[in-house]
């Protein structure tokens, strides 16, 4: 949407990709919050150093990385994470984006399986296309304001 629009490509080494956890299941169970503590630290340093206009997580862990970054206290802890939870934040962050200051935008990583049949199939289609869609019009909005062009 944004290239048709736009007839502009995104330069891909202007997107920095990190992980929140490189390798979940090598942590040992002893220093997982020390661990986490260093990457939350480390993350929010970058964070504060690069001052990016966009964050994009993707699903739950990654999205309370980032929420400790900002040191926002969830509502219920863990529990506060799941699909409808994080559509919630989504919107709330696309109705509130701000050009002038970081937009954390928390998207969910997948769509919950269900008994796979066409009709399902086309509503997590629908889904993605409407995530990106929105993403892709405040990308639009802002073209001026972002340094991200080829």
């Amino acid at each position: 949407m944004v290239y048709r629009k736009l007839h502009a490509r995104i330069n891909s080494r202007k997107i920095f990709v990190s992980h929140a956890v490189s390798d979940i299941v090598r942590v040992p169970n002893t220093s997982i919050e020390a661990n986490a503590a260093k990457n939350i630290e480390n993350l929010r340093e970058s964070v504060l150093k690069h001052q990016p206009k966009l964050i994009f997580t993707f699903g739950a862990i990654t999205n309370e990385f980032v929420r400790r970054v900002f040191h926002i206290k969830p509502e219920n802890r863990s529990k506060y994470w799941s699909t409808s939870n994080l559509g919630d934040e989504f919107e709330r962050s696309i109705a509130n984006f701000d050009i002038t200051q970081i937009n954390w935008i928390p998207l969910v990583r997948r769509i919950p399986k269900t008994n796979k049949n066409l009709k399902d199939w086309e509503e997590t289609n629908d889904y993605y296309r409407d995530v990106a869609a929105k993403i892709a019009e405040k990308i639009i909005e802002n073209k001026e304001s972002l340094k991200i062009w080829i």
